[in-house]
C-alpha cells in the first residue's frame, strides 16, 4: 500500500481549494495529481516562486485565488 488512498478506491467527495507552491520542499507539487485523484472537485493551484505556505507567502494572489475558487461553486 502506497499510503496514499487511492488503492482503496478513497474519494472526498467535498469541493476544496489546493494551494501548492512549486518551490515547497515540504509538500512536493506532484502532490496535486493525487489531490485531484482523491478528491475530483478539488481545483489545484501551483504557485510559481512559492514556499510551502503561500497564504502567508503571497497572500493577495492567495486570496484571489479563494475568492475566484468560492465564485465557481456558485455557479
Amino acid at each position: 500500500m502506497s499510503g496514499n488512498g487511492s488503492e482503496r478506491g478513497d474519494r472526498i467527495d467535498g469541493a476544496c481549494p489546493d494551494c501548492l507552491g512549486s518551490e515547497d520542499r515540504i509538500i512536493h507539487p506532484e502532490t496535486a495529481k493525487i489531490l485531484n485523484r482523491l478528491m475530483p472537485r478539488s481545483r489545484v493551484v501551483l504557485m510559481p516562486e512559492t514556499g510551502h505556505v503561500p497564504m502567508f507567502e503571497k497572500p493577495q494572489q492567495s486570496a484571489r485565488d479563494y475568492l475566484t475558487f468560492r465564485t465557481s461553486l456558485q455557479q
